[in-house]
């Protein structure tokens, strides 16, 4: 292992990924409603949290696969 490799507990990246999974399904439901309630300023704000939660569960599993091949947050 290079110096500037490190080791990663898959057990506390899996409890991450959990945790991460429970708040995207939170905000899904917080963005339902202010869809229904037509917050458009809510809505957008939810939906950026959202896509964050997205960028951080392909990180995590780009560190999962041994960070092989392109990645990018965005």
């Amino acid at each position: 292992m290079s110096k500037n490799t490190k080791e990663y507990d898959a057990k506390k990246l899996d409890e991450l990924r959990c945790k991460i999974e429970e708040k995207e399904e939170l905000l899904f439901k917080q963005i339902s409603k202010a869809l229904a309630d037509g917050d458009d300023t809510m809505y957008n704000h939810l939906k950026q949290m959202q896509l964050q939660c997205k960028a951080e569960l392909r990180l995590i599993e780009h560190i999962k696969n041994g960070m092989i091949g392109e990645f990018f947050i965005c």
